[in-house]
């Protein structure tokens, strides 16, 4: 309970939040990326989408979660230890939510989680123990 409590603080934020970013909530079109799906929208750190989004990234081959993240402006504010606890609550929401039972409604959706939790939990290790990273 303690480290939900300390999640809750390090995510608190002013900035426009999607929640559920994804490689399948973006939309390519000539002008650009546009963001769709927001049904989880609210207020946090500026980061939170970012690093909500690299576990998926990482799963379609796009790169190393965690290195893309310390390379991007948006963490540079981000403590090492915020960056653990985040990436910690967020590789076990995956983990968990994988183990669910299936829903009817969303097919794949558990093995969807499955593989995103993969990628997250590779970031927690890399930085629980970049000697453990693989």
């Amino acid at each position: 309970m303690e480290w939900e409590q300390a999640a809750k603080e390090i995510t608190k934020g002013d900035a426009l939040v999607h929640g559920d970013l994804r490689d399948d909530n973006l939309l390519l079109t000539a002008d650009g990326v546009r963001i769709v799906d927001w049904p989880h929208a609210s207020r946090g750190a500026p980061w939170l989408d970012l690093a909500g989004y690299l576990p998926s990234h990482e799963m379609y081959g796009g790169g190393s979660a965690h290195g893309m993240f310390r390379a991007h402006p948006l963490a540079e504010a981000v403590s090492s230890d915020a960056e653990r606890l985040f990436v910690c609550t967020l590789a076990g929401y995956f983990t968990f939510q994988s183990t669910e039972p299936p829903v009817a409604a969303l097919p794949g959706l558990r093995e969807f989680q499955r593989a995103q939790a993969l990628p997250a939990l590779k970031w927690l290790r890399e930085i629980a123990d970049p000697a453990l990273a693989r």
